[in-house]
């Protein structure tokens, strides 16, 4: 719709001058014509008067009525039109010995019809040039746009993404380069995420090289010895045979994570919309962890005191990914509690959004750490070995994929709190 009107905005800025020039030039050759038959009226009317002064002087026995109609031929109803040509008929056969035959023009009418013609001639002439004054100026201003618009492109593929300003008007051309404009940078920023994504790919290949490294090259000292030792005390190699198992387990829990990131990264990944309730989305998650939690000796709390009733509060989302989500993130919170301490739990809503609050009494996040703490792979200082550094980011990937978003709040010695929001 606004391309349409830009168009027809375009037309009438050269259609309305163009129309307007014409009007001028026929009004200027109608007014010539109206002077030209005055002129002409005039110089005949004078003539008629110059006669009827010579017949009154020369034949004052004439009457005045017979001068008028002798002059002026005035259809008073006493001649008939055979008279009228009878008449006629006289005069010219009278008047053509004279030199007045058919061909005779009045020398006053003649200079009346050369000025009439000269002025009508300079009407056109300047009419016409105006019009190619008109088209000219129009395909000159078209040309330098053009070539304006042609070194605009040559400066944005030079990299030179300045904006121009100065003539940024509604016309045609001047949107074209707005839009030129907007199409480079936006291809500028598809390269230059590109180029991003595949940094982070790179990155992302070598982190899960280094992730994979040690583990694969524990294992094979450990097959290396058993095979090579056959006599291997069947205790020790029982032990072997666990710490196999171990960073198997632990190389199956990576390329699971890494899976379901790939997912999210692919947009594959189609989110319910379905009643999720907070108060049961929380004990579940809580309930996955239960060996961990028995281990590290942490205990869950709820604020309040109790559970939020079923169907307290509720939202909008994806029951499964979201439990995966806070899983994760009360994983986190139970490896970095001490023995004997609490997983504080709560839910809260509002107009607004429906909160979940997970907060532990653990050993907190360092300030340079906290702001990396959702990127793939980051470990912080106080990271378990055996940390893969992809949970935390894998819980922001499905939050934010469910219309939610994680924020972390938290001081060394004190603990950290996290909290996620859903969005009505």
């Amino acid at each position: 719709m606004n391309s349409k009107k830009n168009k027809n905005t375009s037309a009438l800025m050269f259609v309305i001058p163009f129309v307007l020039w014409l009007l001028l030039t026929g009004a200027m050759l109608y007014l010539n014509y109206a002077f030209t038959r005055h002129r002409i009226n005039e110089n005949y009317r004078k003539a008629d008067f110059v006669l009827a002064g010579k017949l009154k002087e020369t034949f004052p026995e004439l009457s005045d009525e017979e001068i008028v109609r002798a002059i002026g031929y005035r259809d008073d109803g006493k001649d008939t039109a055979e008279d009228a040509e009878a008449f006629a008929s006289q005069g010219k056969e009278l008047l053509s010995v004279y030199g007045y035959d058919e061909e005779y023009e009045s020398d006053a009418v003649k200079q009346i019809l050369k000025k009439s013609s000269a002025v009508s001639f300079a009407i056109l002439f300047f009419g016409l040039a105006g019009l190619s004054l008109i088209f000219y100026l129009r395909f000159k201003r078209r040309t330098e746009e053009i070539d304006e618009i042609t070194g605009y492109v040559r400066r944005l593929n030079e990299k030179n993404y300045d904006l121009m300003l100065a003539d940024n008007t509604e016309e045609g051309l001047s949107l074209l380069r707005n839009e030129v404009y907007k199409t480079t940078v936006m291809l500028r920023e598809i390269a230059e995420n590109k180029t991003e994504e595949t940094k982070r790919l790179s990155a992302s290949m070598e982190d899960i090289s280094h992730q994979l490294r040690t583990p694969l090259a524990s294992m094979s000292i450990m097959i290396d010895n058993i095979c090579d030792d056959p006599d291997m005390p069947a205790e020790l190699r029982n032990d072997f045979l666990h710490d196999i198992s171990g960073q198997v387990n632990w190389i199956s829990e990576l390329v699971n994570s890494l899976l379901k990131l790939a997912k999210f990264d692919a947009g594959t990944i189609v989110m319910k919309q379905e009643e999720v309730d907070a108060g049961t989305l929380l004990a579940d998650a809580a309930k996955r962890l239960e060996i961990l939690m028995d281990v590290r000796d942490v205990h869950v709390e709820w604020e309040g005191g109790k559970m939020p009733a079923p169907g307290e509060i509720v939202f909008a989302g994806d029951y499964k990914w979201q439990l995966e989500a806070v899983s994760n993130i009360m994983k986190n919170c139970a490896e970095h509690s001490p023995a004997g301490s609490a997983l504080h739990l709560s839910a809260e809503q509002n107009s607004i959004y429906t909160k979940l609050v997970v907060r532990d009494e653990g050993e907190g996040i360092g300030k340079e750490d906290l702001r990396h703490i959702f990127e793939r792979f980051y470990k912080a200082k106080n990271a378990r070995p055996e940390s893969i550094g992809i949970g935390l980011s894998l819980a922001k990937s499905i939050v934010e994929a469910g219309h939610g978003y994680i924020t972390v709040d938290s001081e060394e010695g004190k603990g950290s709190t996290f909290e996620i929001k859903y969005m009505k």
